[in-house]
């Protein structure tokens, strides 16, 4: 939870980032309204969330695909919902749509490995090979820097 005791409701340069619960100038009351629903949204987020990362582990990819639409539809700012969606489409065969949903992950996180990783394994099952070349390149850049720590880590 946001604390707002040390925030003015009437102050201009506060100016609550995306996501962030609308708490401001609301009424004490109707702010613990807001909390609860927003808390319930996120958890209700993340339940379908985990049901659908499940259904995928199971092979149950239209189960999968239907909970993370679920959970899109209550919150379509998380690069991971999408990314799952564009998994379970992937192996449903529909690999437009599977590219859809990769891209909108990309979109949310553009140094999201894994989004641009299944972008280009959608864009390579339709044939767009320069596409999907693009995307696994700059997965790939993007993944450099993380392999180079690690290595320098282990030394």
């Amino acid at each position: 939870m946001y604390d707002t005791r040390n925030v003015r409701d009437s102050s201009p340069l506060f100016i609550p980032e995306p996501g962030m619960p609308r708490l401001v100038g609301l009424k004490p009351d109707a702010k613990a309204k807001q909390a609860a629903d927003d808390a319930a949204q996120v958890e209700a987020i993340d339940g379908h969330a985990r049901r659908g990362a499940q259904h995928l582990l199971a092979g149950e990819f239209e189960a999968g695909c239907a909970c993370f639409t679920a959970a899109i539809r209550l919150d379509g700012r998380w690069p991971a919902l999408f990314l799952g969606r564009s998994v379970a489409m992937s192996e449903l065969g529909d690999h437009a749509a599977a590219a859809r949903a990769a891209r909108d992950a990309v979109r949310l996180d553009p140094e999201c490995v894994a989004a641009r990783s299944q972008l280009g394994s959608a864009l390579v099952a339709l044939g767009e090979v320069a596409d999907a070349a693009a995307q696994l390149l700059e997965a790939q850049r993007l993944e450099q820097p993380r392999f180079v720590n690690a290595t320098a880590v282990r030394l």
